[in-house]
């Protein structure tokens, strides 16, 4: 249509080999690429965060050393005690700890509690100064992963580069009739290819910020035009940190336009006096303030957004958990007094006979 109907168009054109056989273009004016645009992960409050600093391979491997540690003790002091005792010692059975007991005091040492008692053969305080020791370092790690934890929001890593893209779920999203489209429909990449094969487009580029909220979709397209979308709401969009198919952006004229050099010595001049930067920098960093912390537009990755207050339900999975510790010592408490009572019946029951006492039951 240029030469025919139009004279100049003004526009982010990427500069490609395909539309110089129609048109000219001017001298870039600026560079620019492609760039991915998702949602970003909100995690929500979650019951089980105090367990999440330590994966469950590792909680499993906590519990079984405690038994492990709690076993050898047991193992260790009962044979001590019983050569005590061989050797005619007096205070041989001082010295003996029931499996229950060993199992408690390595317990309690893993929550640095301390022990009462502590072995006296060798052996014995050899495994427990290993175990003090396995102690300082697991409980370091948790207190550090979990004070992270409830004071910091961790955004799942997103979409960053086309690799990514391809490994996804999510539905690769265009505006229809740009060079992204064609780009990645007819190239010959076989990753280019993969996500042509899933991409669908769309026609006004005002419903992108919407549609890429409510859906699975990723949005392709120029970064300067997903850092603008990113700063209009950054707290729930995200920019791919890596750029892709970088070229330059210039003007379109009609093959053989004579004005075309003064064009090009206007833009070289915007260029030179850094008319054009003020320009970018008025436009992509006037919504920055409510960005901090977030993706910069620079490709800078932060995790984190800050701290936040700790909330009740950050807690609830210990607060559940020792509500069930509480019922189930209750229920304990009970069976003991039963069997208890059931101990002590019998034992008058015994005593009734010996002594040739008649029971009546009425």
């Amino acid at each position: 249509m240029l030469g025919n109907e139009l004279d100049l168009a003004i526009g982010p054109f990427t500069i490609t080999s395909k539309r110089e056989n129609v048109i000219d273009f001017t001298v870039p004016f600026m560079q620019d690429g492609g760039a991915i645009l998702t949602k970003r992960s909100q995690p929500g409050p979650d019951i089980l965060t105090v367990f999440k600093p330590l994966p469950l391979a590792m909680w499993l491997s906590v519990g079984g050393a405690l038994i492990v540690t709690g076993t050898a003790l047991y193992v260790i002091t009962s044979a001590a005690a019983a050569r005590r005792r061989h050797f005619g010692k007096e205070d041989g059975d001082k010295t003996w700890w029931s499996f229950g007991d060993s199992v408690f005091i390595v317990y309690g040492s893993l929550v640095e509690q301390g022990a009462s008692r502590h072995p006296e053969s060798s052996a014995g305080r050899l495994v427990l100064g290993c175990w003090w020791l396995f102690t300082i370092l697991i409980v370091s790690i948790y207190t550090a992963s979990l004070a992270a934890q409830l004071t910091v929001t961790v955004h799942e890593r997103t979409v960053d580069t086309l690799q990514d893209l391809v490994s996804s779920s999510l539905t690769p999203l265009t505006l229809s009739g740009t060079t992204w489209q064609s780009s990645f429909q007819n190239d010959s990449s076989e990753m280019y290819r993969a996500i042509g094969a899933r991409m669908t487009t769309v026609l006004d580029e005002n419903e992108v910020a919407d549609l890429v909220m409510n859906n699975d979709l990723a949005y392709i397209m120029d970064v300067s035009a997903l850092d603008f979308l990113q700063m209009q709401d950054c707290k729930h969009l995200h920019r791919s940190e890596h750029i892709f198919a970088v070229n330059g952006l210039g003007l379109a004229v009609p093959q053989g336009a004579k004005y075309k050099n003064l064009i090009n010595n206007v833009i070289l001049k915007l260029q030179e006096s850094g008319v054009i930067n003020i320009w970018k920098r008025r436009w992509w960093q006037a919504s920055s303030t409510d960005c901090d912390g977030q993706d910069s537009v620079k490709g800078k990755r932060t995790v984190a957004e800050g701290s936040r207050p700790l909330e009740l339900v950050s807690i609830g999975g210990i607060l559940i958990l020792y509500g069930a510790v509480i019922v189930f010592a209750f229920f304990c408490f009970l069976l003991q007094k039963v069997c208890e009572c059931g101990r002590v019946r019998a034992w008058k029951e015994r005593i009734m006979d010996k002594c040739g006492v008649a029971r009546y039951h009425f």
